[in-house]
């Protein structure tokens, strides 16, 4: 809020969105110990209202003291792009005169034993996304915001949300300009990876930055900061040298002149679903 010089406006029409895939993971897994221990009826109260995914949104209005609508969406891999969705009508319908948008989601004792229970630990010591046909996620955590309001004839320093996609593969793909730059969502799991592989022209110059933030169902919401920073600079950030080797794609190596492209936030699904953000400068 106050980057954005919003921190001492009125906070009536500023409404909240959160995209969770996990929710609050930690904190249920407490509740549910809870019930096996002490039984149904000594269940934590606490515990329970704290374990709704909606918890950290309501959390953000209270400490904030902002009095718009809110709102937590959770559909996994596709939570960033589809609570985006929302946000924009809101901003588009004039509900609210902005948006604290973002995603969030922590890490959990319980987390790391289904992971390693599902893909064991393979030695992994760091995230290799752009070897897509190798499973190298590494699970992560943490959350990433942005304020989001209608264009006011000022060039925001941040950019602009040009538009949003969804699809499926078979049925869709994701209509891609030539001169787009490419925020790949790939992070290190091959039943995703391979949906990559298909979809992306080597023409089309790509960068990513999962293994900075880990494998997390809200990983586009670092992606769109990083474009958002990527705008405000004017630059393209140099993808991770950790990252891996793909011949097959155009991989940005080395920080360059971003030139006003537009950059698109792309993620696909394990199922072959797709998400991606369009943003751009002007």
């Amino acid at each position: 809020l106050k980057d954005a010089g919003w921190h001492q406006k009125d906070r009536q029409r500023i409404a909240v969105v959160v995209a969770s895939g996990y929710g609050a993971a930690r904190t249920t897994f407490f509740f549910l110990d809870s019930a096996i221990d002490n039984g149904d009826a000594l269940a934590s109260p606490t515990m329970f209202s704290n374990s709704v995914h909606n918890a950290s949104a309501a959390y953000i209005s209270i400490l904030l003291n902002v009095k718009g609508p809110n709102l937590t969406v959770s559909q996994f891999e596709m939570s960033v792009p589809s609570a985006l969705v929302s946000a924009c009508c809101w901003l588009q319908d004039n509900q609210v005169d902005a948006v604290i948008f973002g995603g969030v989601d922590e890490y959990c004792s319980v987390l790391g034993y289904s992971w390693q229970r599902f893909f064991g630990q393979g030695g992994n010591i760091r995230m290799r996304p752009l070897e897509l046909e190798n499973q190298s996620a590494i699970a992560g955590e943490g959350a990433a915001f942005l304020l989001l309001t209608r264009d006011d004839g000022d060039k925001p320093k941040y950019g602009y949300i040009k538009g949003v996609q969804f699809g499926r593969t078979g049925i869709s793909k994701p209509e891609i300009a030539k001169n787009t730059l490419l925020i790949l969502g790939a992070d290190g799991h091959k039943s995703a990876g391979i949906h990559y592989a298909r979809q992306i022209q080597p023409t089309i110059q790509a960068a990513i930055y999962s293994p900075l933030y880990g494998s997390i169902p809200i990983g586009p919401a670092f992606d769109m900061v990083v474009a958002a920073l990527s705008i405000r600079e004017g630059r393209i950030f140099a993808t991770a040298n950790f990252a891996g080797d793909n011949p097959g794609l155009n991989i940005v190596c080395k920080d360059e002149e971003l030139n006003s492209k537009p950059i698109c936030c792309l993620k696909f699904s394990c199922k072959g679903e797709f998400g991606m953000i369009e943003m751009a400068s002007e």
